[in-house]
């Protein structure tokens, strides 16, 4: 289904007319849930990553949602570490180079949503690497979008936003809509296949 079939269908089950910003907002918003409710193969990516001489912190682009490994040029996965671990074991050591950084740090995201992290020891040249993510979902606006939620899942983004709307009106049907929701949604996370995350 396309974004504006999605919302047709959910206008043509509440019987609205009118409404469209706020279901529009339901609708992406239920795909981002769906979306971050497990963490799912159709949204990993690889893509290459130049780790740059002397540098500690990297920021990643904003269609990443999530790193999920890192390797060095050399094909070396770097472990991913907590930011406390990280920090104890190598926040003296700012100087530290080698060939190939071994260890990273996940730090979060910046104000414009894009993830940064650190890598020990720094690189002592460039080098190419390799980065695997989870990309966003991305927003739809207009109606001949496509959710990237595979076409099987589209009826539980209609269930969603069912949901979020009668919970916003606090309309009669809200536990009927909640409970389809979830069962799908169980359901969905039962048969799609996941990412194993080192």
């Amino acid at each position: 289904m396309t974004f504006g079939q999605i919302i047709q269908r959910i206008y043509d089950k509440l019987g609205l007319t009118a409404e469209a910003t706020m279901v529009a907002r339901m609708v992406n918003e239920t795909t981002q849930e769906i979306a971050s409710a497990a963490p799912w193969r159709f949204l990993e990516e690889n893509t290459n990553h130049l780790f740059t001489t002397s540098q500690a912190e990297y920021t990643t682009g904003t269609s990443v949602a999530n790193v999920l490994f890192l390797t060095a040029s050399n094909g070396s996965p770097l472990d991913i570490l907590s930011q406390h671990l990280f920090k104890d074991l190598y926040r003296a050591d700012t100087t530290g180079t080698a060939a190939y950084p071994y260890v990273a740090t996940l730090n979060g995201m910046n104000t414009l949503g894009q993830q940064s992290f650190r890598v020990w020891p720094l690189p002592a040249a460039n080098s190419t690497g390799t980065m695997r993510y989870l990309r966003r979902v991305n927003t739809m606006t207009t109606d001949a979008d496509e959710p990237s939620i595979p076409t099987q899942w589209h009826q539980l983004i209609v269930d969603g936003a069912l949901s979020r709307f009668a919970n916003h009106e606090d309309h009669e049907q809200l536990a009927n809509y909640r409970a389809q929701f979830d069962a799908g949604l169980e359901k969905m996370k039962a048969v799609e296949p996941q990412v194993v995350v080192p």
